[in-house]
């Protein structure tokens, strides 16, 4: 799974779940990690993600990040 994969599917499900604080700090993250042509490319897997709602993956990290936004945040901050 990578990177870019991760982070599409999360800012798919804060944008979903209207979490602005963390959906801003993963972009963030992105921009200061990715390259330009993987912020494009991240782009088009945030347009996707919605497809892929069935998927276990999508599943287990929508229930990570509704069930404890915090320590994601947390981390997000001290990094």
């Amino acid at each position: 799974m990578s990177l870019i994969k991760i982070l599409a599917v999360s800012l798919h499900i804060c944008i979903e779940i209207e979490n602005n604080i963390l959906k801003t700090l993963l972009y963030d993250y992105a921009k200061d990690t990715l390259t330009r042509k993987q912020l494009c490319l991240l782009y088009l897997q945030i347009a996707s993600a919605g497809e892929q709602r069935d998927a276990d993956f999508y599943k287990l990290m929508q229930r990570w990040i509704t069930n404890d936004p915090d320590s994601i945040i947390k981390q997000l901050i001290r990094r």
